[in-house]
């Protein structure tokens, strides 16, 4: 009785001539048909490198593929076996928000993306968060730290920011950036060119359909979603549709833009109180004085010069202000 009732829904789809119109034997068995084991999907991040934004376009993605996602911020959420993590929670899909290398390096069988910022960035987005709108729960540290920080002026806290997010910034320098199967990308360049950087990130996963869509084939995509979650509903087995439509992922990142999510500030304005703050990468020149950049330089310029963003020991700032459209905390 039991299995009858999973299974009735195709029953139902297949009476319907419509839907057997649109997925065919071929696409049907596309969907359900076991395959060979395929690799787990990751997003890679840092903390204050846009997680927040790039992880609620990831979940609605996973929603419409069915794709089982889970969000690791540190090691206790996995007991410090990552890969044991993955298995028993079957994740289709995690979000390793403060990635470490020492626990990916024991996985096998993934594919995803990495993504960084300017470490000088991190480091006032950090003071910010910090000082005003990042949660506190499950966090002692930061409860301590932002009473410091309430304390200090902005200066000052700025030296304190760097030394609390040591930790963040030696994860970033001590990642294996030379993964075949991780794509590498700058925070900086996802926002300002989004659409075509998530094309290029779902491509690489091979999780989208980037052919001409129409209307049959938007129909069809969307069949297979009710397909797919109604099974999932009534059995532990779990399916999932294969790609996203290009159509659809474009309207996901629309979805997400700077001005839905601070709620219609307009793009360069302030609230340091949000977590959505400035949207403006580069912003460090607007805080950091003389004695951030001689700190900053005896500390963490190795790390800069990894990454590339400076390509001597001896670099300059300007003061900047430019404005971009997707949301940076």
């Amino acid at each position: 009785m039991l299995l009858a009732r999973k299974y009735s829904v195709f029953s139902n789809y297949s009476k319907n001539n419509t839907a057997k119109k649109l997925i065919d034997k071929k696409s049907f068995n596309a969907i359900i048909m076991p395959k060979k084991i395929k690799p787990t999907l990751a997003f890679f991040g840092h903390h204050k490198g846009a997680t927040t934004w790039i992880i609620n376009i990831l979940k609605q993605v996973c929603f419409d593929l069915g794709l089982k996602h889970a969000v690791a911020s540190n090691s206790n959420k996995f007991q410090q076996d990552l890969s044991r993590f993955i298995d028993q929670n079957k994740i289709g899909f995690l979000f390793y928000v403060n990635a470490d290398y020492r626990y990916v390096s024991s996985l096998s069988n993934f594919k995803g993306f990495h993504v960084v910022r300017d470490p000088r960035d991190v480091i006032v987005s950090g003071y910010f968060s910090h000082r005003y709108s990042h949660s506190t729960e499950n966090w002692e540290k930061l409860i301590l730290h932002r009473a410091q920080l309430e304390k200090a002026s902005k200066e000052e806290g700025l030296l304190l920011e760097m030394e609390f997010s040591r930790q963040f910034l030696e994860e970033m320098y001590h990642w294996n950036y030379d993964l075949p199967n991780v794509l590498e990308l700058r925070m900086e360049n996802i926002i300002q060119n989004p659409y075509e950087s998530f094309i290029n990130i779902f491509q690489f996963l091979e999780i989208i359909d980037d052919s001409r869509s129409n209307t049959q084939k938007c129909l069809k995509y969307f069949l297979s979603k009710a397909v797919v979650r109604t099974f999932n509903k009534y059995t532990s087995f779990q399916l999932t549709c294969d790609r996203i439509l290009m159509s659809r992922l474009l309207e996901i990142v629309y979805i997400n833009r700077f001005t839905h999510k601070s709620q219609g500030r307009r793009l360069g304005e302030e609230d340091i109180t949000s977590h959505y703050r400035k949207g403006v990468p580069g912003d460090w020149k607007n805080h950091f004085n003389s004695e951030h950049v001689q700190f900053f330089k005896a500390n963490y310029n190795d790390l800069l010069l990894k990454l590339g963003y400076e390509s001597c020991l001896n670099w300059e700032h300007t003061p900047t202000d430019t404005r971009l459209l997707y949301p940076v905390n």
